[in-house]
């Protein structure tokens, strides 16, 4: 049975995904995304505001709901009538662990605070200033290279407009630090930004002092402002304690760890992972990948996604596919992920989706990328033996690590360097063997070539032989004078003529 579930391989790729698949479920042209609903971030943004008008309509309608599917998630069913403080005593049961959590780091922060306040005041002065006088927050490496880019970019516009912009980015910023900062709700935070977004566009685009701007100019002060605003709080906004970020991380990358089994071809994805140039660009797709959460602006973020996926059909085109189609990309997308196992996936994912500026997400090749990266999140999320037309004693089996693909150990076996190394070396040599090979065949025919010219040389000096053929004649005798008296005579006078005057002196 074992050996019957090594043999067996998927035929045919199980994802028939167009890119009508990846728009907006209210087909408004967008891009959709797994994050929010199917939708893209406007649609979204207009579904929250009636899910909110609604509940501000029916407050208790809320409530009762909140309740009753909280009572349902953490209530065993074997309990009957539960009463309010029953209810209220699980709860708090079943979130302690959390609530432990968001305590002791509030409790972190608040001592970390106290303990620069205390040093701060055993070392000042008498005549120091007065006690609300805070000291100045130190700004990061990246702030300071945001700030001063955006500094640059300010001084080439007109001082109006310049002053506007700084007046009303600083506004915003320092009301996401201030707020984030106090654990303020995450919902709350994301729609101060969202609605900042909407508003400062709005304004660049219809107010007239901005008139002057072309939309490069406006598309570039969106980006500087939304790279400030975010960057400025990023150490709050970033997997905040008061959601599940960390815990969906650490989920996702457990999930992965279990499918490392998982192929290329498993997933219908054809990837020809012993061509060096294919394992290059599935490294580089890797790393661009895993570098992601490194950056700490949502268009760092997005350019290592967009640099991951350009990999990606690289590799695919490589591979010999041709240009990549949706159903085939997606697969090799799921594929790197599997392989990468990026560290806070979840993390990022929600951040871009958060904070971003929607017109990023909406279209373009940056939104169309990000797309398919939630979209493979949310696969392998949910990835189950029906997904990868596998038996369920099967997926369970690979699942528990009791069996494992005969191509995935080719797979490792290739990840060793040393192997690739010699992998490599063997196709250099390989190539090296057919340009001796092509260059022997030059030769020979240069020699040919040669051959066939002497032949001809030869054939036509013969021709010009029997038809102009080469006749000896005796060498012709010329005439002998010879001198008589009067010629002797005659020959004296000359001679006596050419004497030079002073010769008888």
């Amino acid at each position: 049975m074992i050996m019957a579930f090594l043999s067996s391989q998927p035929k045919r790729s199980m994802f028939q995904l167009n890119e009508s698949d990846l728009m907006c479920k209210n087909a408004c042209g967008f891009y959709g995304n797994p994050e929010w609903r199917g939708l893209c971030s406007q649609c979204f943004r207009e579904y929250q505001k009636k899910a909110e008008a609604s509940r501000s309509r029916h407050p208790l309608r809320g409530k009762e709901t909140l309740t009753e599917q909280t009572t349902k998630h953490q209530t065993p069913p074997s309990v009957g009538s539960s009463t309010l403080s029953q209810t209220v005593s699980t709860v708090k049961t079943a979130l302690s662990p959390f609530d432990k959590f968001v305590s002791k780091k509030k409790q972190q922060s608040e001592r970390k605070t106290h303990t620069v306040k205390s040093i701060f005041a055993g070392a000042a002065p008498k005549d120091a200033e007065p006690e609300h006088a805070r000291p100045t927050r130190q700004v990061s490496a990246d702030v300071q290279h945001v700030v001063r880019e955006f500094n640059e970019y300010l001084q080439t516009l007109p001082k109006p407009i310049a002053s506007d912009i700084a007046k009303r980015i600083q506004t915003v910023a320092n009301k996401l630090l201030d707020y984030s900062a106090v654990d303020y709700s995450i919902d709350e935070l994301t729609k101060i930004a969202g609605n900042f977004y909407e508003e400062f566009s709005d304004r660049l685009t219809r107010n007239e002092l901005f008139a002057g701007l072309d939309e490069a100019s406006t598309t570039k002060i969106m980006d500087y402002a939304e790279s400030y605003i975010l960057i400025r709080s990023y150490k709050n906004l970033f997997c905040p304690p008061t959601t599940d970020d960390e815990d969906k991380d650490l989920q996702t990358q457990k999930q992965i760890r279990k499918l490392n089994w998982v192929t290329a071809q498993r997933l219908g994805a054809t990837v020809d992972e012993m061509n060096p140039d294919v394992r290059e660009h599935i490294d580089l797709a890797i790393t661009d990948i895993i570098e992601i959460d490194t950056k700490k602006t949502v268009d760092a973020k997005l350019k290592c996604v967009v640099s991951c996926c350009r990999n990606i059909a690289q590799m695919l085109q490589l591979s010999g596919n041709g240009p990549p189609s949706a159903d085939q990309f997606l697969p090799a997308v799921i594929y790197v992920v599997l392989k990468a196992n990026p560290p806070r996936m979840q993390s990022n994912i929600k951040f871009i989706t958060r904070f971003a500026n929607p017109n990023r997400l909406r279209t373009g090749e940056a939104g169309y990328f990000f797309t398919n990266l939630c979209c493979a999140l949310s696969f392998i999320e949910s990835m189950d033996a029906k997904s990868l037309e596998m038996t369920e004693d099967e997926f369970q089996l690979y699942m528990s690590g009791e069996i494992s693909s005969s191509s995935l150990h080719e797979q490792q076996a290739f990840m060793c360097d040393g192997l690739r190394q010699m992998n490599k070396n063997l196709q250099i040599l390989n190539e090296l063997k057919q340009r001796q090979a092509r260059l022997d065949e030059k030769i020979k025919a240069e020699q040919e070539l040669m051959e066939d010219f002497f032949a001809s040389c030869m054939r036509k000096i013969q021709e010009g032989r029997e038809k102009y053929p080469l006749i000896v004649k005796p060498r012709r005798q010329l005439p002998v004078f010879t001198f008589g008296p009067a010629n002797n005579a005659s020959k004296e006078n000359i001679q006596d003529s050419l004497n030079p005057s002073w010769a008888d002196s």
